[in-house]
């Protein structure tokens, strides 16, 4: 028997394989966040393009509220821990921890070369030290970074030369990042092209 490229493949087999990747994600993650809940689906999808398009025919609506996470895997990094702070403040120690867990995932998973880290709280809180400890664990592990740029005033990142790939680092956050619409939804990972950057 010839083996088949999974490209070969046609698109109803690839419904199939979606249908039992979503039944998966909802049964072992039900209560969870899309981005969490749906994880291995969003990276499958987000494996080329092609897989993308056929998740988007195969099922519409789940496509639209998946594609914010599924885009982020081809685009650059820029985490507001503003828009984290704001997020988790209320929630419980186990949903932060989950959220955490799911943010590093996304940082060491990106294929994003460029990193923007930015910070400007109206007052000072100890918990993200920690938050900034995990971030910069995550990229000392992702081998493709080249750039960083930094601007968390008030508060020192400690192990940055274990960033071995960096090639710039820039402190401040000079870029500005377009988003469209769909971005306006994610928490604290905003996607932007290169060329978005002024």
């Amino acid at each position: 028997m010839d083996q088949v490229s999974i490209f070969d493949l046609a698109s109803y087999s690839f419904f199939e394989i979606f249908m039992h990747i979503k039944e998966n994600c909802e049964s072992g993650r039900p209560a969870e966040l899309e981005e969490i809940k749906y994880a291995d689906l969003i990276s499958f999808a987000a494996c080329c393009k092609p897989f993308a398009a056929l998740l988007r025919d195969w099922n519409t609506k789940l496509y639209n509220s998946l594609e914010k996470y599924i885009i982020f895997r081809y685009l650059d990094i820029n985490i507001d821990f503003e828009e984290v702070h704001t997020r988790l403040k209320n929630e419980l120690a186990k949903y932060k921890e989950t959220y955490w867990s799911s943010l590093s995932q996304a940082i060491r998973d990106a294929p994003a070369t460029d990193v923007e880290l930015c910070y400007a709280p109206e007052s000072f809180h100890r918990d993200y030290m920690d938050a900034f400890d995990t971030v910069i664990d995550q990229l000392k592990n992702k081998t493709n970074l080249k750039e960083l740029h930094i601007d968390v005033s008030g508060y020192t990142l400690k192990g940055l030369g274990g960033i071995r790939s960096l090639e710039e680092l820039r402190e401040g956050c000079t870029r500005r990042a377009l988003f469209s619409p769909c971005w306006r939804d994610w928490p604290a990972l905003r996607a932007k092209s290169s060329t978005d950057c002024t």
